[in-house]
């Protein structure tokens, strides 16, 4: 039984209509903005903290400010697994690169020389706190490929898609590569932030390497997509409440991906709906029920066909995904594989895996949970694809296959999905034992999120029979 499932290029449309020029609200728009021609609109006078402040970017844009206030960006320097990391990683290392963490989790705080090490963010105004717009949409250059190369210009100028912006009171406007979806430049500023090398010079987290030399790479591959094609996902809708005639194309601000707040976080309950709903056609898979001799054969593959990168990706040491495969008679469970409780880790011992796909972090050879220290990651994930067709010598790089053998007849069914945590019981666990966390960090419920195209099911009344 082959169930396939086709990616959906979602793309920006390049006939965009302007609608005309538009009356005054809140003093924010005021005529055509031709900041490119060198016209610069002038501005009010505002203190630092204004400038760089979300909420001030919530009077026109409320809609951009609300899909972000509920993102990972948002929370990124309220997580309490980033304060307990980036407190032990201090404690290990703080010495060597104090600004290991908090560089990527509270930017603006770093670059306003207000924290070195992330211990007094509480002490900081929340403007300063987690991944903002004026991070991301004051980028200037991107001198790097890892660990934060963004060079941030002027505060009080936006990086942005559109050509012809409008002009307004508060900031000036420009046009600017790196937010143009169809230009690589856009996937190098957001991925670079996404690769990681540790202590050692390990390339940890490596998003966007996975990406690169991937066929979604649209560098190389002129049908490819870039990163913001697929975590920020375009609508025709105004860009500004206070410009609501003017349709153009707009990009959702949630940036979806895998991680989710652990604590009671705003607009959560979307967040986790968007999430499923992404994750859903990340994988394929075909699942094949075989007689053997004395016995009969599970044989079920994975297709890596919609991340555009490596699945799992991120912090793939941190993360928990894996193959469940269930064998029932009625109601009665006859083998399984995989079969995880919600309270339990997934890699508890007593945990029978036939396939995990999280990545181990090694030190000396052991597996470690600080990530930073690692000299050695055994990877585990599925890679990105590096080509889509299936007479390439690379097209089962990125193909998984479990088997399995029984003796005996099938069961009545067999079922199999993919399953994937955030993060791992095991983490949070060992960070509470360390006294980096606090015990009560266990009543929040992590998510175990399950993949909808691998949710597959084989019964042995319908006699199907997979050829080799």
């Amino acid at each position: 039984m082959r169930v396939l499932f086709s990616l959906s290029k979602d793309r920006p449309n390049k006939s965009l209509i302007i609608l005309g020029l538009l009356s005054l609200l809140c003093g924010c728009p005021e005529e055509r903005n031709e900041v490119d021609a060198g016209v610069v609109q002038p501005l009010i006078d505002v203190t630092a903290i204004e400038a760089i402040d979300p909420a001030s970017c919530q009077r026109c844009h409320q809609q951009h400010y609300q899909e972000w206030s509920g993102s990972m960006h948002a929370y990124a320097a309220e997580d309490p697994l980033f304060r307990a990391m980036n407190q032990k990683f201090l404690d290990q290392y703080g010495d060597i690169d104090p600004s290991f963490c908090v560089k990527c989790h509270a930017p603006m705080a770093v670059q306003a020389g207000l924290t070195t090490d992330g211990t007094n963010l509480d002490e900081l105004p929340k403007a300063y706190q987690g991944v903002t717009c004026v991070f991301c949409h004051t980028t200037e250059s991107v001198d790097g490929l890892s660990d934060n190369p963004l060079v941030l210009g002027d505060s009080r100028t936006m990086g942005g898609r559109f050509g012809e912006p409008i002009a307004n009171t508060f900031h000036r406007s420009i046009s600017r590569p790196f937010f143009q979806r169809s230009n690589p430049s856009s996937s190098q500023m957001c991925g670079s932030c996404h690769d990681i090398t540790g202590v050692h010079d390990i390339l940890l987290e490596q998003t966007y390497a996975e990406w690169s030399g991937s066929f979604y790479n649209n560098d190389i591959h002129p049908s490819g997509l870039s990163c913001n094609a697929c975590h920020m996902r375009g609508r025709n809708d105004s860009a500004s409440t206070t410009t609501p005639q003017l349709i153009r194309r707009v990009h959702d601000h949630r940036m979806v991906g895998l991680d989710v707040a652990l604590t009671d976080f705003p607009e959560r309950a979307d967040q986790y709906a968007a999430i499923e709903n992404a994750l859903n056609n990340t994988l394929s898979a075909q699942l094949c029920v075989n007689e053997q001799p004395g016995g009969y054969e599970v044989r079920v593959t994975l297709d890596n066909v919609g991340a555009g990168h490596g699945f799992p990706s991120g912090a793939t040491f941190d993360r928990r995904a894996w193959l469940e495969v269930i064998g029932r008679e009625g109601e009665d469970i006859i083998f399984s594989r995989g079969l995880v409780a919600r309270e339990q880790a997934a890699n508890d011992m007593s945990v029978e895996h036939v396939l995990p796909l999280w990545d181990v972090a090694l030190r000396r050879n052991e597996p470690t949970h600080a990530f930073w220290d690692a000299d050695e990651v055994t990877r585990r994930a599925i890679p990105a694809p590096k080509t889509a067709d299936p007479d390439d010598p690379r097209f089962s790089e990125h193909l998984k296959t479990a088997t399995l053998f029984f003796p005996g007849i099938p069961p009545e069914s067999i079922s199999t999905v993919v399953k994937v945590r955030p993060f791992g019981l095991d983490i949070i666990e060992a960070l509470i034992q360390d006294g980096y966390l606090p015990e009560n960090v266990l009543t929040y419920d992590v998510p175990t999120f399950e993949l909808g195209a691998t949710r597959l099911i084989w019964r042995r009344a319908d006699n199907q029979i997979c050829t080799p």
